[in-house]
This record gives structure tokens, C-alpha cells and sequence, in this order.
């Protein structure tokens, strides 16, 4: 699990979930390793389309080398365009 080595203190945050930490572990390594891959073929960004999955963006990023579209920011610009804004 080499990609997730750099992604350790991230998981931390994650071990008062259903999953255990292995589990959360072995998401962002399948991530990172689709990340690389897809790096390497010369995609400029990753989607998820996940909002689980979202919550690992920072370390599926860091160990994948390619800039990850978080959810929220998508959302946030879409909203902000309608001139929709908070109660």
C-alpha cells in the first residue's frame, strides 16, 4: 500500500465510521492506483462521483498525483451562478 503512505494521518479522522480504517485504506489506494492510471493517459483531473467517496478526496489526490473535482466545489459554483445564496 505504498500510494497510501503519505495518506495515513488523513484516514485517522475516518475511524469513527462504520468502515474500519483497513477499509477506508484500501479505498484510497484502488483510487490512487485509477488515478495514476489515468494520469498516465493523460486526463488532466479525477471526478468522483461519490459523496462517500468524497471525503477521502484530499488523500486519493495526494496519492494519485492528479487534481481531484471535489463535489462541493461543482455544487458551490453551480449555486452561485442561479444567484442562489445562503438563508
Amino acid at each position: 500500500m505504498a500510494a497510501f503512505g503519505a495518506s495515513a494521518a488523513l484516514v485517522a479522522d475516518f475511524r469513527t465510521d462504520r468502515l474500519p480504517p483497513a477499509r477506508w485504506r484500501l479505498a484510497i489506494t484502488g483510487a490512487a492506483v485509477d488515478g495514476r492510471h489515468l494520469k498516465q493517459s493523460d486526463a488532466e483531473a479525477l471526478l468522483i462521483c461519490s459523496n462517500t467517496m468524497h471525503r477521502l478526496h484530499e488523500a486519493i489526490e495526494q496519492a494519485s498525483g492528479i487534481p481531484v473535482s471535489h463535489i462541493a466545489d461543482a455544487i458551490g459554483k453551480a449555486l452561485r451562478r442561479t444567484g442562489w445564496s445562503a438563508p
